[in-house]
């Protein structure tokens, strides 16, 4: 059974070339994307003329009970994640002083509380394989902060 891996915000820009990078390495690819189905459907293509596997999941990262529900069910039909990309971000800038409240919840929401909606499924469903068969679950977390590339891993 090939590995698979999740890709928020994977069917543009950085998360578009980490799925295809995945798809050359032999993983599996489950797509996540928030809106523009089009661009999700592309990279799908691309990914699967690849030879592997790949799949679409539509959710806002920043909406746990969708993310939560839409991962669980993913992992319930096709099984867990051995790799989980966390690219999905937001850009929404502003001068502190004349920045908007919704400004802020947004980029909170989508940069930093996502994180733990994605991760936290994603996680739960292997709990008991990294305990009882040493299994692990990497997980890559891109940021693009006024130009700087932040790179953090994590492995369970």
């Amino acid at each position: 059974m090939a590995k698979r891996a999740l890709v928020t915000g994977g069917s543009r820009g950085i998360g578009r070339a980490v799925s295809l990078m995945l798809a050359k390495n032999g993983y599996d690819v489950v797509i996540n994307y928030r809106g523009n189905s089009e661009a999700a459907n592309a990279t799908a293509e691309e990914v699967k003329n690849l030879g592997v596997g790949c799949s679409l999941l539509q959710f806002d990262v920043s909406d746990f009970e969708n993310a939560k529900s839409a991962i669980e069910k993913e992992i319930a039909d096709n099984g867990k994640f051995d790799v989980l990309v966390f690219n999905a971000g937001v850009r929404d800038d502003s001068l502190f002083p004349v920045m908007k409240s919704t400004q802020w919840d947004r980029v909170i929401d989508t940069n930093l509380k996502s994180f733990y909606y994605i991760v936290n499924p994603v996680a739960s469903a292997i709990y008991f394989c990294v305990y009882l068969f040493s299994c692990s679950l990497l997980t890559i977390t891109l940021y693009d902060l006024c130009g700087v590339h932040l790179l953090f891993y994590m492995l369970f």
